[in-house]
């Protein structure tokens, strides 16, 4: 997926400085829900818990039944992380709203510091995906029957990007990826 040209949902590009950085996740930014269910293309509902879904300017909303379950996620449709990625640095960052973690790149998952507002994080790729093959990326709820939104999701691995060892860390990121996002 290399950049150039027209951007589309499968072509993103994070580009800051001139420098062009691949977001992992396909449609983070949510403008697209095609089939009118009410959740994203290219991401899903986990499950039962997962009620109330809607697609509004480019925020996905949905209300958990349970806090911190699968059945109760968004997750992405497209396996995304493998065992190419193993001890990878990967910086995360959306608008969010009742987010406790993400799952995906941590066995157990990675806690967030923040539950809403501007959510960042830079996560070692530490589950092992040679057993599995692969994995989604999932957003935990904080509390049930609470609304939850994501916004603006990005996933960038900074090893491939900067190289093991010369990763940028998270106030760089924070400063220098989000804004010039690309969709």
């Amino acid at each position: 997926m290399s950049g150039g040209g027209n951007v589309t949902p499968a072509k993103k590009l994070i580009i800051t400085g001139g420098r062009k950085f691949k977001n992992f996740v396909v449609n983070g930014n949510f403008a697209f829900d095609s089939d009118g269910d009410g959740i994203a293309d290219n991401w899903k509902g986990g499950g039962s818990n997962f009620t109330n879904p809607r697609v509004e300017n480019n925020t996905q909303y949905w209300t958990p039944l349970t806090a911190a379950t699968t059945s109760s996620t968004l997750h992405t449709i497209d396996i995304i992380m493998t065992h190419s990625v193993y001890n990878h640095k990967f910086y995360v960052a959306f608008i969010g709203s009742n987010i406790r973690s993400l799952w995906g790149i941590q066995p157990g998952g990675f806690i967030f510091s923040k539950k809403s507002g501007e959510i960042s994080a830079i996560i070692p790729a530490t589950f092992d995906y040679s057993s599995s093959g692969g994995q989604r990326i999932f957003l935990h709820a904080h509390e049930a029957n609470v609304e939850s939104s994501v916004k603006n999701f990005i996933l960038i691995d900074l090893t491939a990007e900067f190289g093991e060892g010369n990763e940028p860390d998270l106030a760089w990121c924070d400063a220098n990826i989000p804004q010039n996002v690309i969709w």
